[in-house]
């Protein structure tokens, strides 16, 4: 029986996507992981993200459920750093073909 989303999962779930963003985000500071410090907080943030979804899972919540929320979040809050952060450009396009897959990706997850 799938569990509940009860307030822990939320904010777990949450952190996870915020987590794995600042890794994200903190990548290009690694120089391809030549710069120990950056690299170790990079790794070390993405380990704990993706701990924290392997707790939500071992909840309950079910995979078809997280993994596609996620996997439609993390990248839409990349592009949102690399744009506001990194200054990259954000064409029309190339917002809408991402919204796009995000929404197919909701459309398969309820399938």
């Amino acid at each position: 029986m799938p569990a509940a989303l009860s307030l822990t999962v939320i904010l777990s779930f949450l952190a996870s996507i915020v987590l794995q963003v600042v890794s994200l985000a903190v990548m290009p500071m690694t120089a391809g992981y030549t710069k120990p410090l950056p690299t170790l907080f990079c790794v070390v943030t993405f380990a704990i993200a993706i701990g924290l979804l392997a707790r939500i899972i071992a909840s309950g919540v079910q995979l078809s459920i997280l993994i596609p929320l996620s996997a439609a979040s993390v990248p839409i809050a990349t592009v949102l750093v690399g744009v506001f952060f990194y200054h990259e450009p954000a064409s029309l396009l190339r917002v809408a073909v991402l919204l796009g897959a995000c929404g197919l990706i909701a459309v398969a997850s309820n399938l």
